[in-house]
């Protein structure tokens, strides 16, 4: 059977005389380099692209935000001790603090148990009512009337009462108080509470009671902390374990003060020395404290630096009737007589003589030779 009928192709014979000769004699041919072809587009324009359609273009990917970092914090501490917002919503996911304010609420009312808070408002419901003021303790709001928060002093003559009261409790804003809860509201979350109760049972604890030998807890001679419930121009009114008293701005300091708006706020605590205390009435406890016998004389070791009519420079803290009040180093002051011409403004550096010092007195005098500073004519 011949290869046409097998239905085999044969290839076409190779014609000897027509291949390439070389020198060598039997060496391959050559490759034959390929030309390439431009194929045509079904319009019979040449293209070397593909014929096939060219796919339609996906659509732009949404670009996804990044997902913001955790707000970095630089802390003080190797630990955060400040509380932030998120800490805050997340300590509070189940009303974990709405559950211990109310606690603490119900443990003052049923117990006689003590909270302390700052007062930050005071408010009145009409203009001539009562004022209250308003303190915070969790999310419950605390409302104590005026008339459990304070007494009336007795030398109000003529005046209304109730602007007395919302001067005297203005006048408390930012001072920190004890009360005892008397009744509370969960569903408006208020409560309402009285200070003078938590004042009687503080006056018993420490005014009357003893120590494990039986002494008095307190007594005359003995430091106390003192919290600061008014600031006046001439003084503060403070409160020592229950009992309100008030300590005159010339026994707030060792050196002359003018005002102790100055160097006081309300809610600030100090440490005083009881120098008077009469506790014959139990309803009415006499009491007298005093902020400079707390604090070391500095006039004891200060006075022994300076020596009479030698030179000493300081700065002018204090000009009233009596003279000028010249601070020298050591926290003394050396009362100098008012200049006939120039009188030195507050601040000045002045150049003081000494003329004379009482050791016993606690007093040291001189006169300004020297003012470095402008003076007011």
């Amino acid at each position: 059977m011949s290869d046409l009928e097998k239905g085999v192709i044969p290839a076409d014979p190779i014609d000897e005389s027509q291949s390439p000769q070389t020198d060598s004699g039997d060496a391959a041919p050559k490759p034959t380099r390929q030309r390439r072809t431009r194929k045509k587009n079904e319009s019979g324009e040449n293209s070397t692209k593909s014929s096939a359609p060219p796919e339609e273009a996906a659509p732009p990917k949404a670009i996804r935000p990044k997902a913001r970092a955790r707000e970095r914090i630089v802390t003080i501490d190797a630990e955060r001790s400040v509380e932030t917002e998120a800490d805050k919503a997340k300590s509070d996911q189940c009303g974990c603090l709405r559950d211990l304010a109310m606690i603490d609420l119900l443990a003052s009312m049923k117990n006689g148990k003590f909270l302390t808070d700052t007062i930050h408002g005071v408010e009145r419901p009409a203009p001539n009512a009562m004022p209250r003021a308003v303190l915070n303790h969790g999310i419950y709001r605390i409302v104590i009337p005026a008339n459990e928060l304070t007494e009336l002093p007795e030398d109000t003559g003529k005046d209304n009462p109730n602007e007395v009261y919302n001067n005297a409790l203005i006048r408390r804003l930012g001072s920190e108080i004890d009360y005892i809860v008397k009744g509370i509201d969960p569903e408006e979350e208020v409560a309402v509470a009285s200070r003078l109760d938590a004042m009687a049972i503080k006056r018993k604890q420490f005014f009357f009671g003893t120590d494990k030998d039986g002494n008095n807890l307190l007594y005359e001679g003995i430091n106390a902390e003192a919290r600061v419930c008014s600031v006046f121009g001439g003084g503060i009114l403070v409160e020592v374990f229950g009992v309100e008293t008030y300590i005159p701005v010339k026994e707030l300091a060792w050196h002359r003060m003018q005002t102790a708006i100055d160097s006081f706020i309300p809610g600030q605590k100090i440490l005083v020395r009881i120098t008077k205390l009469d506790r014959t009435d139990r309803d009415n406890i006499q009491l007298e404290v005093s902020a400079r016998l707390a604090t070391t004389n500095p006039y004891e070791a200060a006075m022994k630096r300076y020596d009479v009519y030698n030179l000493y420079v300081g700065t002018v803290s204090v000009i009233d009737t009596s003279g000028v009040f010249v601070s020298l180093d050591g926290g003394i002051d050396c009362l100098c007589s008012l200049p006939r011409r120039d009188i030195p403004s507050k601040g000045s550096r002045a150049t003081v003589r000494i003329l004379g010092k009482d050791l016993e007195a606690n007093q040291i005098w001189g006169h300004i030779v020297h003012i470095s500073a402008p003076v007011q004519f």
